[in-house]
């Protein structure tokens, strides 16, 4: 048991067991030069005061640091909490330790959440871009970065990129809910993120497709963190008389469920881009686009990794399937 809560300092320790602080140091390292009796020494001292080597020393000494920082977008998503789940255990399984940081949609935050791990010396990021405008190569340096869910669309050329196919994913989604008998489809999305707007292109392909008018008016492009989300779901709702709306993300549902509640319209259908479990015991059916979201999580590591150990390959894009869940 540590003899009090003080960190005790590897000089401390030295003096104790009547040694240099190298001979500390080659002990703790398990490095020749040592006897078995003074390592043992130095052992029993350093169990009695619970000693802990800091996390930056040994960065030093290896010259790489075993920290990926992590930056979503969006903490309260059970999209990012589940695919950072699925980071950090991967990450274990590589034995590096995870800094997750969250931007909470904003670019201002994610630049500063960036030079914050930059000082932390992390081996590599992974990121959820939250702004395209964003100048990532002068803000990254030379850190291996891999995007995830979100790439800005001239960074994916020069950053390998982890990504589903949202645009065939909100194809299905709003298709379900012609073939359910909606005729007049509104969509509220993320405009400004590169998913948002891949799934815009899917609900018009499947209006296409069932020769469906692509009317502006039902189409309402929102920042999460606006709440004019609202006034826009209302607006479909009420005005513009949608009888089926499209979310492009949970955090968006979540609006479109509470105006659905508050008008008493439980006529309406619904479908959103994301899938959680708690789904299926809304009274609301929901149709959902079901993300893989622990591959996601496994393979954006796995880039990671791959980048650090191959720096000169050439970036690659990876796009993973999504799966239709129908409820109705």
């Amino acid at each position: 048991m540590a003899e009090n809560n003080r960190r005790i300092t590897i000089k401390e320790i030295a003096k104790k067991a009547g040694v240099s602080i190298a001979t500390v140091s080659r002990a703790l390292n398990d490095r020749p030069g040592i006897s078995l009796e003074t390592k043992e020494r130095i052992q029993r001292i350093i169990t009695r005061s619970g000693y802990r080597p800091s996390m930056f020393a040994r960065n030093m000494r290896s010259q790489q640091s075993k920290m990926i920082g992590v930056i979503v977008s969006n903490a309260a998503n059970d999209f990012f909490k589940d695919v950072t789940r699925a980071i950090q255990d991967q990450a274990t399984k590589y034995d590096f330790t995870v800094l997750i940081i969250n931007s909470d949609e904003d670019p201002v935050k994610e630049r500063q959440a960036i030079k914050i791990l930059r000082n932390y010396d992390v081996s590599g990021f992974i990121i959820a871009s939250t702004d395209e405008t964003i100048d990532y190569p002068s803000l990254v340096g030379n850190t291996p970065t891999v995007f995830f869910d979100r790439a800005p669309k001239s960074e994916i050329a020069q950053f390998d990129t982890v990504l589903v196919n949202n645009e065939f994913g909100a194809k299905l989604a709003v298709e379900e809910l012609i073939r359910q008998g909606a005729s007049k489809v509104g969509i509220v999305v993320s405009g400004v993120q590169t998913s948002g707007q891949e799934r815009l292109k899917g609900y018009k392909q499947a209006l296409k497709e069932y020769q469906l008018p692509i009317n502006d008016k039902l189409i309402y492009t929102s920042d999460v963190q606006q709440l004019k989300a609202m006034d826009y779901v209302r607006d479909l709702l009420v005005n513009q008389k949608c009888d089926a709306l499209f979310a492009g993300d949970n955090t968006l549902l979540m609006v479109v469920l509470e105006e659905i509640k508050l008008l008493n319209r439980t006529d309406i259908k619904v479908a959103t881009f994301d899938n959680i479990t708690w789904f299926n015991y809304f009274k609301q059916p929901v149709i959902s686009v079901k993300q893989p979201t622990t591959t996601i999580g496994h393979e954006t590591v796995d880039a990671l990794i791959n980048r650090m150990k191959n720096p000169q390959l050439p970036p690659k894009v990876r796009r993973l399937s999504v799966q239709l869940i129908r409820r109705s």
